[in-house]
């Protein structure tokens, strides 16, 4: 099934992160991701209408997504929780940037601000580590060269 999706997708990366999240869910159900790395669910359970209305309720980024679709469509005011997601600054989509929205405390989720970047401010660390320190509560994204995508919360 995976590798269907992974085929079909035309390449939105994106899109094959949040089904492979999703679907990790659903096989893997109750146990945290970094005790099933590299393990293989039983793709051949099977899933019910529950089990998907259960998935979708309780993943904030879902949630949160579809709260923003929603009143784009009816022309309401949600709460305004991400406008200041720097999502046009940053190298990460708006879906990763939501997801690790979803992941900080509340009360700092539309406190986004973009403190250091080496397009604008170069590579030096004694820069970088002047321009955070004092700030408060810090999300470090890194990309290394080959691509891969890390990072920390510090607060």
């Amino acid at each position: 099934a995976l590798q269907k999706i992974h085929k079909e997708s035309d390449g939105d990366q994106d899109a094959i992160k949040l089904t492979d999240s999703l679907l990790h869910d659903i096989l893997h159900k109750g146990e945290k991701r970094k005790t099933t790395v590299g393990k293989t669910g039983d793709e051949t359970i099977e899933v019910d209408q529950g089990d998907i209305e259960n998935l979708l309720s309780c993943n904030p980024v879902i949630e949160d997504v579809l709260n923003q679709v929603i009143s784009k469509c009816f022309m309401f005011e949600s709460s305004p929780k991400y406008s200041s997601v720097p999502s046009k600054e940053s190298f990460c989509s708006t879906l990763q940037l939501l997801f690790l929205n979803t992941s900080i405390p509340h009360k700092f989720k539309d406190q986004w601000r973009l403190l250091f970047s080496t397009k604008t401010d170069g590579e030096s660390f004694s820069k970088f580590a002047g321009s955070i320190m004092g700030q408060g509560p810090t999300v470090l994204i890194i990309k290394d060269n080959a691509g891969n995508v890390f990072g920390g919360y510090a607060s």
